[in-house]
């Protein structure tokens, strides 16, 4: 591409802002169909050579692959070439390979491109390059994913919050939920009444303030779940929605919970459940007072 630049003498002339021609392509590597090949390799001739070139192995991780094992989501390993004792360094794919142990034992074939390297500097550029190019999945894109993938407690979600009144993602205008991750965060805040206890928090939020899009931040969608899971069988959820709406605005309450948080030195989320408790217990008689049974996290 090329831009027009006056010279001292007045004169226009051409200067490359870019250069992509033809030539210049062709000086980028390019696909070598002879040295990268893709082959089946025994496991036991796979291993991480250059510890330094790799993450650490995590074994909890393997485990939980192999326990949920689909040959379909293994892909190919990435491997490098051969040393003089047929082994292969492991450059992408060291839970896989361990997890086709655990699962099958010892010495299985797996799929394996191999790719022409034979020292850890070179490793260690290759697993660096092939693990920060990738485009970081956002929370939305990815819940969206596993929705038509239609895990069961992202279908469930998807159906409490249309119940509600809402929608998942950011075109419903004000109706539109994009906070998927506090959504999941207060579904399982509680393993039995988890969708009973996100329905609630719903309710909350769409009785105190209608469909105020500054109520959906993480922060506070999390802050009321807590408070609901918390007191789910001794509040009057109905008293909740009234003293919100009263004493706060969505940012109001956002605001005072960031200034709690800084002197209480807890999590925000804490702090808009603190602020619930006080807005509840406000002109209540004592004997009918919320109390919050602090863990040692919180103390």
């Amino acid at each position: 591409m090329t831009t027009s630049v006056q010279t001292s003498t007045g004169k226009t002339s051409s200067a490359a802002r870019a250069d992509t021609s033809p030539t210049s392509r062709k000086q980028m590597p390019r696909f070598d169909m002879r040295s990268v090949k893709i082959v089946w390799i025994p496991t036991d001739k796979l291993c991480v050579k250059w510890v330094q070139s790799q993450r650490p192995f995590n074994p909890r991780f393997a485990q939980r692959l192999a326990d949920n094992f689909d040959p379909d989501k293994f892909g190919v390993l990435q491997v490098t070439e051969a040393d003089e004792t047929g082994t292969h360094h492991v450059l992408e794919g060291q839970h896989r390979r361990a997890s086709v142990e655990i699962a099958f034992g010892p010495n299985q074939k797996v799929p394996c491109m191999v790719v022409p390297c034979r020292d850890p500097k070179r490793a260690a550029e290759l697993f660096n390059d092939i693990n920060t190019t990738r485009l970081q999945q956002q929370p939305l894109d990815l819940f969206k994913v596993r929705l038509t993938a239609e895990l069961p407690d992202h279908v469930d979600i998807a159906r409490i919050v249309e119940r509600n009144g809402y929608a998942i993602g950011h075109t419903s205008g004000a109706k539109g939920l994009a906070c998927v991750q506090a959504l999941l965060a207060v579904y399982h805040m509680d393993d039995d009444e988890g969708p009973d206890i996100l329905a609630q928090t719903l309710t909350i939020m769409r009785e105190a303030w209608g469909f105020e899009k500054t109520a959906t931040r993480n922060a506070i969608v999390r802050g009321i779940g807590r408070f609901v899971t918390e007191f789910y069988d001794e509040a009057d959820m109905d008293r909740v929605a009234d003293k919100l709406s009263k004493l706060y605005t969505p940012n109001r309450l956002y605001g005072h919970a960031s200034a709690y948080c800084e002197s209480h030195r807890c999590t925000t989320e804490v702090a808009v459940r603190d602020l619930l408790v006080a807005a509840y217990n406000n002109a209540l008689k004592t004997g009918k007072h919320l109390r919050v049974k602090r863990p040692d996290s919180e103390a």
